[in-house]
């Protein structure tokens, strides 16, 4: 700009930013890195989940502990490596003393001028850098424990601890006669002279082994290779470095070695002991160091590794055995059975329920009851949608309530399940805890098994183990993080539920009719295959190929037996927290398998195909089913069942649309919505059928989470915050429809034809951060011992009171002997309230 003069000054610092900048440039893998675990612990809701875990549960001191830690280790580790990563791109080395090498630089720095300023000052600008990455690690921490209300005990021993290491780092590093800085140097430089001793005599053992000799033309022994690999300016460049600071270097791979025999070789117990935050902060490090590895060997052989790496790991994945599908030695009862329609496994059903009979005149006896054309048989479907460890919960604790209040009815009746990805969790573990404890509730067991964590051994592999597992040409099953995982859960099966602990939990175990018990429902598992975007259903019922239409069927294709935690996991894996599974059929094809919800994450049009088969069956005139819907998203129900025909016409909210970089923003929100909008109209599609089809009674029932996932993650960990909302959320659900789901509703074909929606409940902010469930005020009535503790009043519940004008005092609504919807709004105050014909 015209009259605007840069000063001297000014160039001297954009000079100096910009060297700044070099030095981020030249170790741009740290501040990644560092990224990555700012994004996985402030943004993540997993992430935060955690941590509110390691705060609120005061038996996870020691994974506590374990987390403080590994940010110490990670501080130290982004520190040292941003030191040599400076050092092996000469920004920081000798070659740095020459002014040429300004000339070279891409940033055309003014050396003859700048030179004596860059060099007086540059040594307190790497030490600014270097200290922003070794307390980084540290701010990461207390940002995080302040968005999640982090107690200050805590605080204080997060500052404590980690803050006065990383001082006493600071004054090591500007004080080199500190007797600490003294002590380290003499064990590093003893560490240097016995490995480059030892690593001395290997070289030339390797160059005796592989190197032969020859005589040349003066009688002496010569080697047959005289060129070298390395450059003597760039070997001395190491080498002359201090013989401590070469032992730190050393120390620091020793360390990366120790994280990889920890992440891979520690047992799943010690793994679950360390907790997910310290196996993700302890994975980074490693990759940290492992990165400044292949930069030093960058700067020795002049070769561009990085570049080779991923190359090869790209030709390798043609070549590698993908991620097959762990199969058990035993065959598949399953697969070996006589493959059957949808009404014959219906007729099979209904047969061995106790207290069936036919009926020569047509119908049948069911426990003395006459059921024909004109008094319908109610039986029983469940749709369990996904959502990881927070549906699989939900579906769990729900199927176990619904046993509680519906007594041995809800096993005679229960007909099928149809569910995706963690409703297949909780649906396979329901029934694990329900084979193991058939005559007693089993919410205790649950409530135990979900305390497990499933998360820790998953982010080991893949975070070191699955790399490992691309680099190599053969597969290993034990770097697999699905395999680990399946492992995992049925380890965790194992534990809570089975009564063999020495036996692996099987699939064939829930072979359809195999034990001919009163429990013993159609099991309907949905996938999605990737080759064909169709619908995959694993079941355990052989059925014949065309019984649903256009979708492939795994129990056919799997001819050997699989795991409990294999099965459950069948149809969970998203990408790329879980691969795709690789399932090879008899022609040696081989098709990879998703999670289900790309394709329908409910399984509605599972259950709507086989609905309308049992429809045209032999009893399809005279039976009628109740589908149970166990919802984990937060739906448009207005939207929902008004497409369904079962609402008024209530108009959609407008939503504003996608402008800021819309052609970026409409692609990926296409990709996340079309999830959600594939299932809203499957789901609609069966409440659509249910309502033509079904003439008398109760015919659906929607159990809906409708919680936040900055509330309830979608993880495969749940804090004992997350339990507890969920649980909290199933007892109000359970309560509120305690007069209406009941036995004699439920399976009465006299009732008049409605679904039950249960009404929301939206959480409420507590003063110490937790959330409770706050209870829907239209419909919820306080109980007489509650409103006289004092624990309900006006002011706590408002909405629970009206004002009566004529008693000039504030009552319960449920004491009205009027019907409180003719209520309307007092003019002049917002809580006050008149009846419109008086009280």
């Amino acid at each position: 700009m015209p009259g605007l003069e840069i000063q001297p000054w000014m160039e001297k610092f954009i000079w100096a930013l910009r060297y700044f900048f070099l030095l981020i440039r030249k170790s741009i893998l740290i501040p990644f890195l560092i990224g990555l675990q700012a994004f996985a612990l402030l943004v993540v809701p997993q992430g935060k989940d955690v941590l509110i875990a390691l705060s609120n549960d005061y038996d996870l001191v020691f994974q506590t502990i374990a987390f403080e830690f590994s940010i110490l280790i990670s501080g130290l580790v982004y520190f040292s490596g941003g030191y040599w990563l400076l050092f092996f791109s000469d920004t920081k080395g000798h070659n740095y003393q020459e002014p040429e090498f300004y000339l070279e630089s891409h940033l055309k720095i003014k050396a003859w001028k700048y030179h004596e300023f860059i060099q007086k000052h540059r040594g307190y600008l790497i030490r600014l850098y270097t200290g922003f990455l070794l307390f980084s690690p540290l701010m990461i921490q207390l940002a995080a424990y302040s968005f999640i209300d982090f107690s200050l005990d805590a605080w204080f021993f997060t500052c404590f601890s980690s803050f006065s290491c990383f001082l006493l780092v600071i004054y090591a590093r500007n004080n080199r006669s500190f007797f600490l800085v003294k002590a380290c140097g003499i064990v590093f430089s003893g560490i240097s002279k016995n490995l480059e001793e030892v690593l001395g005599i290997l070289k030339k053992q390797f160059s005796k082994w592989f190197l032969p000799a020859s005589i040349g033309l003066n009688g002496k022994v010569e080697p047959n290779f005289q060129y070298s690999i390395t450059t003597e300016e760039k070997v001395r460049s190491f080498f002359n470095a201090f013989s401590s600071l070469r032992g730190a270097f050393y120390v620091k791979l020793g360390l990366a070695l120790v994280i990889l025999v920890l992440l891979l070789g520690l047992p799943e117990n010690a793994i679950e002991q360390l907790g997910p935050a310290t196996i993700l902060v302890l994975g980074l490090c490693f990759w940290a160091v492992f990165l400044i590895w292949i930069g030093f060997l960058n700067k020795l052989f002049l070769f561009p590794f990085f570049f080779f790496i991923g190359f090869w790991i790209l030709i390798n994945s043609y070549f590698n055995s993908d991620h097959p599908i762990w199969l058990q030695k035993e065959k598949s009862t399953i697969a070996s059975s006589k493959p059957q329609t949808i009404d014959q496994t219906f007729e099979n059903w209904l047969s061995t329920r106790k207290g069936f009979k036919p009926r020569p005149e047509g119908g049948f006896y069911f426990n003395g009851e006459i059921f024909d054309e004109k008094n319908c048989f109610k039986y029983l479907v469940i749709n369990a949608e996904g959502g990881a460890n927070r549906s699989a919960y939900w579906t769990a604790l729900l199927l176990d309530s619904l046993r509680g209040r519906l007594g041995p009815a809800f096993d005679e009746r229960l007909f099928a399940l149809s569910s995706v990805s963690g409703g297949s969790m909780g649906t396979l573990s329901y029934l694990e805890a329900r084979k193991g404890s058939p005559d007693s509730k089993i919410s205790r067991q649950i409530s135990q098994y979900f305390k497990e964590d499933f998360l820790s051994v998953l982010n080991s592999r893949l975070l070191v183990g699955e790399v490992f597992n691309s680099i190599f040409p053969m597969y290993n099953r034990n770097l697999d993080r699905a395999f680990a995982f399946e492992k995992s859960i049925d380890n965790k099966i194992r534990q809570h539920f089975s009564s063999d602990p020495q036996k692996t939990p099987s699939f064939n175990d829930l072979a359809f009719n195999k034990l001919n018990s009163d429990l013993n429902p159609v099991v309907l598992l949905n996938a999605t295959e990737s080759e064909s975007g169709k619908k995959a259903i694993l079941s355990n019922v052989n059925f014949k190929s065309g019984s649903f239409p256009n979708s492939t069927f795994l129990s056919s294709v799997l001819r050997q037996n699989i795991s409990t935690g294999t099965a459950i996991h069948l149809g969970a894996r998203f990408p790329l927290f879980s691969p795709s599974a690789a399932i090879e059929d008899e022609s040696g094809n081989v098709r990879h398998y998703v999670d289900g919800g790309y394709y329908d994450n409910g399984g509605y049009e599972t259950t709507l195909e086989m609905l309308e088969s049992i429809q045209n069956s032999k009893w399809g005139k005279i039976v009628k089913p109740v589908v149970i819907t166990l919802s984990n998203e937060f739906e448009n129900e207005e939207v929902l069942f008004q497409n369904a025909g079962l609402s008024g016409s209530k108009k959609e909210k407008n939503t504003k649309g996608v402008f800021f970089l819309n052609e970026i923003q409409s692609v990926f929100s296409a990709l996340v919505k079309i999830r959600s909008a594939n299932t809203e109209t499957h789901k609609s599609g069966l409440i659509r059928f249910l309502k033509n089809e079904n003439q008398s009674g109760i015919f659906f029932v929607d159990f809906n989470l409708k919680a936040l996932g900055r509330e309830i993650p979608m993880s495969w960990y749940l804090s004992s915050g997350a339990r507890e909302k969920i649980e909290n959320r199933v007892e109000v659900v359970m309560k509120k429809t305690t007069g209406r789901l009941t036995v004699k509703n439920l399976f009465n074909c006299k009732a008049v034809s409605k679904p039950i929606l249960v009404p929301d409940v939206k959480p409420e902010r507590k003063e110490n951060g937790n959330t409770e469930v706050k209870r829907d005020s239209k419909k919820l009535v306080p109980s007489s011992n509650t409103v006289n503790s004092g624990l309900v009043s006006q002011s706590t519940h408002p909405y629970l009171y009206y004002y009566s004008k004529s008693r000039k005092e504030w009552r319960l609504k449920s004491e009205a002997d009027f019907d409180i919807k003719k209520i309307k709004p007092y003019k002049k105050g917002k809580k006050r309230r008149r009846i419109k014909e008086g009280s």
